[in-house]
């Protein structure tokens, strides 16, 4: 899944110059030179005709402003056979089309030695390669791409890595590169008894046996399910992660934060580990932000048997900041039935963006840095969405570009096709 965001900020008179006027539009609005009036809908079984359906679990800025989206793509049954799920990953040009210099198509499709295969989460490298992270089979599964989207065989074994952290029921959810180029990813390891899980790698895929034990750590909060799902690093090279403890079982928000070495913070809340219990049935943390001046953001959904979006920010201690909402959370009902904060971001003047609702349409939230509703955004309630397409819509991740528009990735349910959206900030 996206971790910070701090890319500088362009106000409204590049926006003008720039789009002919666009910038002088409300906060919230389409970008209309973006795709098809600020929306994209990629069918990769276009050039793919074995291909059925795809969507987006995350999305990234290259340094030359390039789109890249990685997820899911899921192939037709073989006569006599079964089909099977794979890595799909697609570029765009900063307008919204596919950039053809990137596998030769603009996407990209890679298996692993398994039937399913589903790519999480992505992150650009210094140099311009792409790490993609995720499962196969029950395993870590991650895979590296040279800038033209060849797979990087310098990598693992032909650019892919698969890691067994236990007998069953593993995946990797996000991935953070480190400033001496190692690579970590962040998951859940084991099935219903799960456990927060890092592996990490040295640049060459191989596992920094010095990180941990054999490169590995898991850490259990209790005898039920306990998926990470969103990692951050803090400036000082602190690991945070978040996730779930006891998920789906009337569990609460889960937070832990590494040495890094591997080993558990005792600075943080005592022990290296938090929960915050917001409703008592069945919250979880799907993303975190480390702020510059050292805070924790966290977002994620609060359950009253629907959903709403969820926001906490803590100190660098581990204890919820009291000048943040209410006691250091925000609760937000965005109008539907299973809102949460699926991916979050924080711009350079402080806003924080959130993408909020599932299975509905692309919805987009703004908070001030209290965590008030940034009323503006959206043309006077905060908020603003869009359909891909003509039916239903599902977004799942957002990063901020350069010139501070707001790029949201999803799925259009509708077509099942790879989805986008911007939408200007000033």
């Amino acid at each position: 899944m996206s971790g910070s965001v701090r890319l500088a900020l362009a106000l409204g008179v590049f926006l003008a110059g720039a789009t002919g006027g666009v910038g002088h539009a409300a906060p919230g609005t389409l970008d209309s030179s973006f795709g098809s009036g600020g929306t994209v809908a990629t069918n990769m079984a276009r050039d793919t005709p074995d291909l059925i359906n795809e969507g987006i679990s995350d999305v990234a800025i290259q340094q030359d402003g390039k789109i890249v989206a990685v997820g899911w793509a899921r192939r037709k049954a073989s006569p006599g056979g079964e089909g099977g799920i794979v890595f799909a990953i697609a570029r765009f040009t900063r307008r919204g089309t596919l950039d053809r210099t990137f596998g030769g198509d603009g996407t990209r499709l890679t298996g692993f030695r398994t039937r399913h295969a589903y790519a999480g989460a992505v992150a650009i490298q210094a140099d311009g390669k792409i790490v993609v992270a995720g499962w196969a089979g029950g395993f870590f599964a991650v895979a590296r791409y040279t800038s033209s989207g060849k797979r990087d065989r310098s990598f693992g074994r032909n650019g892919r890595r698969l890691t067994d952290l236990t007998t069953g029921g593993d995946f990797a959810s996000d991935v953070a590169l480190q400033p001496n180029g190692k690579i970590l990813l962040a998951g859940r390891a084991g099935g219903s008894g799960g456990r927060f899980a890092l592996v990490r790698y040295l640049a060459s895929g191989r596992r920094d046996r010095s990180f941990g034990v054999g490169g590995k750590v898991m850490t259990d909060f209790g005898p039920r399910d306990d998926p990470a799902f969103g990692m951050t690093l803090q400036a000082d090279g602190r690991i945070v992660l978040v996730g779930a403890v006891a998920y789906l079982a009337s569990g609460q928000w889960g937070l832990a934060r590494y040495e890094r070495d591997g080993s558990l913070d005792m600075t943080f809340s005592g022990d290296g580990k938090a929960g915050i219990d917001i409703t008592g049935d069945s919250d979880w943390a799907n993303e975190v932000v480390a702020q510059a001046d050292g805070t924790i953001l966290v977002g994620g959904a609060a359950s009253f048997g629907f959903t709403d979006v969820a926001l906490a920010r803590l100190d660098t201690a581990g204890t919820l900041d009291p000048t943040f909402g209410d006691g250091g959370l925000v609760v937000r009902d965005l109008g539907g039935d299973f809102d949460e904060a699926r991916d979050i971001a924080v711009q350079p003047d402080g806003k924080i963006v959130v993408v909020g609702e599932r299975f509905s349409k692309f919805v987009v939230a703004r908070f001030e840095q209290d965590g008030a509703p940034d009323l503006p955004f959206g043309g006077g309630d905060g908020k603003a969405s869009t359909a891909i397409g003509r039916g239903s819509s599902s977004a799942t991740a957002l990063t901020i570009q350069r010139d501070a528009r707001i790029v949201v990735a999803g799925e259009a349910r509708n077509v099942s096709r790879f989805g986008l959206a911007r939408f200007l900030a000033e």
